[in-house]
């Protein structure tokens, strides 16, 4: 098996198939571009286009799949049918080879990374994370039997009463509070108060641990303004413009100089082209140096997903799809804010719905979490709506929205 060509553990593997009928032991491990020789590629699709159908993998069924010489390629397929034992070893040793061949173009694509002129660190980040990607892609996890798993599953279960909290104990109570490896989605209509929420919620967590905020359409500044008005508890736009008292200036040096220790464990990445690439490449190095409670993104629809682009629905529907993912690999919760489809603001009843969350129905099905936030007729008065939670209630959480400090506050009583 160690002596083997590539060329002859892709002849064996097709043939190991071949004999068993079934490429089960193969298709966790290969996909065809793992496959060099063009022939045995073609007929390692034919063979999962033959088997999705539902037909039996035979020499012709294989070779009719393939569609060019069916006799011909038949009898060849039929001449390289071997015992089918081997055929997980074939497909490992396959996919071993076809991860060094990627890893060494990996190696030549950071060349010539290092030899472009521009932004540096964009590239890098993407490359960091197409690398990551290919490091977990290629791992094989067996099926787990429930049984060896219960214990897993109970500590996690018990872990879940020390997740973050919000803020919001009538929130948290619904929401059993923020859990790691959880893909939470906030959305709301504009001007609403999306923003406010997050950095709200932030600024619970970073009492503790650190969050980190990626916003799209805001820069770290603004969102710093909006902070010191929170905990200030002072007028955010006219605090912006430079019209406060000595009094009123005084107050903010002394809430700032309180909190500014704090408010070091909130990490702000504000970049207006961004992918879930980069992303990932943040979160890498932020978890190195960190233990990080809650990654903010602002908003999912100003992303791009890195991919050729589709349409769209077809964008959103990777990037959620990519935070879902991010989510469970870096272990913390994922609090993705996103648009609501303007159909809402047609309708006498504005109160949002899951069917309005705009561009993408894989939002609604990535997120283990939705929150909505509704203020009726833009009022002071403002409800978190819980309209989806995978293993939790659904609910409604009743505010107050202060829009002098861009603040959410528990009611009283």
């Amino acid at each position: 098996m160690t002596n083997l060509t590539v060329f002859e553990a892709e002849r064996n593997l097709i043939g190991g198939i071949i004999c068993a009928g079934s490429s089960a032991d193969a298709r966790d491990l290969v996909t065809p571009d793992c496959i060099s020789e063009p022939f045995l590629r073609k007929a390692y699709e034919a063979i999962i286009v033959v088997e999705d159908s539902g037909q039996p993998v035979t020499p012709v069924s294989v070779a009719d799949a393939i569609g060019a010489d069916v006799k011909a390629d038949a009898e060849l397929l039929e001449s390289m049918a071997i015992t089918g034992a081997f055929v997980q070893d074939y497909a490992r040793k396959l996919a071993k080879l076809n991860k060094r061949v990627r890893i060494a173009a990996a190696g030549k694509e950071l060349q010539v990374i290092a030899k472009k002129r521009g932004d540096l660190d964009a590239e890098l980040d993407s490359f960091v994370g197409r690398l990551a990607d290919l490091s977990r892609n290629a791992s094989h996890q067996d099926a787990v039997g429930v049984g060896s798993a219960m214990i897993d599953a109970v500590s996690a279960a018990q872990e879940a009463t020390e997740g973050v909290a919000t803020g919001y104990p009538d929130l948290d109570s619904i929401l059993g509070k923020l859990r790691k490896g959880q893909s939470i989605v906030l959305a709301a209509r504009p001007g609403i108060g999306k923003s406010a929420l997050a950095m709200n919620i932030a600024a619970n967590v970073i009492r503790e641990k650190v969050a980190v905020v990626f916003s799209l359409e805001m820069s770290a500044r603004e969102l710093t303004y909006r902070v010191i008005a929170s905990e200030a508890n002072c007028d955010g736009a006219r605090m912006i413009r430079g019209r406060m008292s000595p009094a009123e200036w005084s107050h903010i040096m002394d809430v700032c100089n309180r909190v500014q220790p704090m408010f070091e464990r909130l990490r702000v990445v504000d970049r207006s082209a961004l992918t879930p690439a980069m992303v990932r490449g943040h979160l890498r190095r932020e978890s190195l140096r960190h233990e990080i409670g809650l990654v903010v993104v602002d908003y999912m629809q100003l992303m791009a997903s890195g991919h050729k682009r589709e349409s769209q629905n077809v964008e959103v529907s990777q990037i959620s799809r990519a935070m879902k993912n991010m989510a469970r690999d870096f272990d913390v919760p994922i609090l993705s804010l996103s648009q609501l489809s303007r159909g809402i603001e047609t309708r006498s009843d504005q109160r949002p719905k899951l069917s309005d969350l705009r561009d993408s129905g894989a939002i609604e099905q990535d997120a283990d979490v939705v929150l909505f936030i509704h203020r009726p007729d833009n009022s002071d008065s403002a409800q978190i709506i819980v309209a989806k939670q995978r293993n939790g209630p659904q609910g409604v959480c009743n505010l107050n929205w202060n829009g002098r400090s861009m603040k959410f506050e528990s009611r009283q009583g």
